[in-house]
């Protein structure tokens, strides 16, 4: 009885001690929520990041437009430089460049300097122009506008181009430029030295009807404030293949280029044209009459001094001039009455 008790005690006595040597629990904190090892956070303390403001963006600049390359088609001293649209030059050499934009358009169009607009008057221009300098020893480059390539054109059918300057305040037209022209299929033949000198001189097909229809090369040059192109007579062939015409008429050819006859002091000598001069072809009345063209006779026109003096020769190879205009030939008309058509057949 006595044992049984002893052992129980002695149970209780174990079941104390044990009970007394268990840890306490640690208590969570409310803020650290539980987690399973394997998902558990470091708790080493992360670096400290320091915020930096957003820098603006670096605003980009539109670039400028590529410059037009141009189409030179000039030599030497002869400047010719070819555009589509724009370029910047400096038109007026006062070293600063100016801005030129061309839009060719059908019955007329329109050139942009510094953002001034300006009207070309010109129909079917080609998308083309040209900066020239007709004389390099005065202070303006030219601009050169050309009609549009056309196949269709006849054999007296021509195409232009047109010069003009700026005045920095508005384009001035010099003159239009026959059988020069550069767009398309033309701007390979086109030379620009057989056309500008660069010392004032401006050279391009001209034409006369006055006595009969011929081309020739004219020559120009710039002339007063507005610089408008003035021919400057000079003698020269005519271009192409003359057909002979027919004296129905004497006429009386002159040696050189004179006004000299064409008043009354000399009335007698076109009288005395009528005379049948035959003896060795040289008449003796004046030394400034180099023949007298007889009825019959085939003349050619082997040179001419502008749109009016015509120096004709003979078969046999005398040769002498005749002033005509509109038609007329001087002196003739008021001593004889006789037009052109009177005196010459085959014009």
């Amino acid at each position: 009885m006595y044992k049984r008790i002893l052992l129980i005690l002695v149970a209780i006595a174990f079941i104390l001690v044990a009970v007394s040597c268990e840890p306490e629990p640690t208590e969570i904190p409310e803020s650290m929520p539980t987690q399973t090892p394997s998902t558990q956070p470091s708790l080493k303390p992360s670096p400290k990041v320091t915020l930096q403001p957003t820098p603006e963006p670096t605003p980009t600049e539109t670039p400028e437009p590529t410059p037009e390359m141009p189409d030179s088609a000039g030599s030497g001293d002869v400047l010719f430089d070819i555009y589509q649209y724009k370029t910047s030059r400096d038109l007026n050499l006062d070293g600063i460049d100016d801005e030129i934009e061309f839009l060719a358009g059908e019955s007329e169009s329109r050139i942009v300097i510094n953002g001034a607009e300006y009207i070309v008057p010109h129909p079917n221009l080609a998308q083309l122009f040209a900066i020239t300098d007709v004389d390099v020893n005065d202070d303006v480059l030219e601009i050169v506008f050309t009609d549009k390539h056309n196949s269709d054109l006849s054999e007296n059918e021509f195409a232009f181009s047109w010069l003009y300057w700026w005045n920095s305040t508005e384009i001035i037209f010099m003159g239009g430029l026959m059988d020069v022209a550069f767009s398309g299929e033309w701007r390979s033949g086109f030379v620009a030295a057989e056309h500008f000198d660069a010392e004032g001189a401006v050279f391009c097909l001209t034409d006369t009807d006055n006595f009969t229809y011929l081309l020739y090369i004219g020559h120009y040059e710039p002339e007063g404030a507005d610089r408008k192109l003035k021919e400057k007579l000079y003698a020269t062939a005519p271009v192409g293949n003359q057909v002979k015409i027919k004296c129905k008429q004497p006429c009386l050819l002159l040696k050189k280029i004179t006004k000299d006859y064409y008043n009354s002091a000399y009335d007698f000598y076109w009288i005395t044209s009528l005379w049948p001069y035959t003896a060795g072809r040289v008449p003796d009345v004046d030394e400034g009459i180099s023949i007298i063209a007889q009825p019959g006779e085939y003349l050619t026109i082997v040179k001419v001094y502008g749109k009016l003096w015509f120096k004709l020769r003979t078969s046999d190879g005398y040769s002498g001039w005749i002033r005509c205009e509109n038609n007329v030939i001087s002196a003739y008309d008021f001593v004889m009455g006789w037009d052109a058509d009177d005196m010459f057949s085959g014009l």
